[in-house]
């Protein structure tokens, strides 16, 4: 069980801090909601249901700092790549749907290769592609500064330390 005071990664909303746990009348019942506020949005709320399994079932907490290093450190596999589009659309929003931070590491790093490949091809990058890279950076940026207290920035970097910002393609 969660509580107050304590800090969750909820769904596609990124790191929350648990402000409050408040209890509502509902049509004359009591419920009792955890009351999150985003890091990235402090001035924001969302209200889980404390008994509503599959509300609850999309907060996890934060990876440990052991947990973030030992993702940063992996190699991407590039045998996990999805070539056929909409399949590839489906797993993604799913990964970011359910902040799942291993399939997000994965998804992120297979991404800036394909949109690297393609470049070097002349090609474009697919949008939903580039859509779908920022979300997952996003996310994975702001857990892993707020796991190893450093600025997104630098997390941002650690999501594929072979990634230079000055190198990257229009």
């Amino acid at each position: 069980m969660y509580r107050q005071g304590q800090y969750v990664v909820y769904g596609s909303h990124g790191v929350c801090q648990i402000v409050d746990i408040e209890e509502k009348n509902i049509d004359r019942k009591a419920v009792q909601y955890f009351v999150l506020a985003p890091l990235s949005r402090p001035d924001a709320r969302y209200y889980i249901p404390v008994h509503n399994e599959i509300a609850v079932g999309k907060m996890r907490l934060p990876l440990t700092r052991q947990q973030m290093e030992e993702m940063t450190g992996a190699e991407a596999d590039t045998s996990l790549w999805i070539a056929e589009e909409n399949i590839r659309k489906n797993r993604y929003r799913e990964l970011i749907a359910n902040c799942d931070p291993q399939g997000l590491f994965m998804m992120v790093r297979l991404l800036r290769l394909h949109r690297q490949e393609q470049y070097d091809l002349g090609r474009k990058f697919h949008v939903s592609d580039a859509n779908f890279l920022k979300d997952a950076e996003m996310l994975l940026a702001s857990e892993i500064a707020f796991v190893l207290e450093i600025t997104r920035e630098e997390a941002a970097e650690l999501i594929y330390p072979f990634y230079h910002r000055n190198n990257e393609p229009d």
